[in-house]
C-alpha cells in the first residue's frame, strides 16, 4: 500500500499461489486520520471509477498503534486487525 501525504492512496493485491478464483486487483482512493479513527474510500478499482455510495468502498478502522512505521488498525465491521509497515522504495516484504 502507498499512502501519499497528500491523502491519497494505491493499493495492489496480489493473488495467492494457486488459487485459481482470485485476480491481482488496484484501488486507489482517498484516506484520513484523525482522533484515533483510520478512513479510506476507494475511488477506483483497475482504473475504473466505483460507486462511492457503496459502503463496500468506504472503510473505517481504529487506530491500535503507530510506531516506529508501523501502523496497526482495526476494523470492527469485520473484526480484523491489520498491520503495515513503511519501507523503502524497492524493498519488498515477505
Amino acid at each position: 500500500m502507498d499512502r501519499r501525504a497528500d491523502g491519497t492512496f494505491v493499493i495492489e493485491f496480489t493473488p495467492i499461489p494457486n488459487d485459481s478464483g482470485s485476480r491481482p486487483q488496484t484501488e486507489d482512493g482517498i484516506w484520513t486520520h484523525s482522533n484515533g479513527a483510520y478512513k479510506t474510500i476507494t475511488l477506483r478499482v483497475n482504473g475504473k471509477p466505483v460507486n462511492t455510495g457503496d459502503e463496500h468502498y468506504s472503510d473505517v478502522y481504529e487506530v491500535v498503534s503507530l510506531d516506529g512505521g508501523v501502523l496497526k488498525y482495526h476494523h470492527k465491521r469485520m473484526n480484523v486487525t491489520f498491520q503495515s509497515e513503511k519501507v523503502s522504495c524497492g524493498r519488498s516484504v515477505a
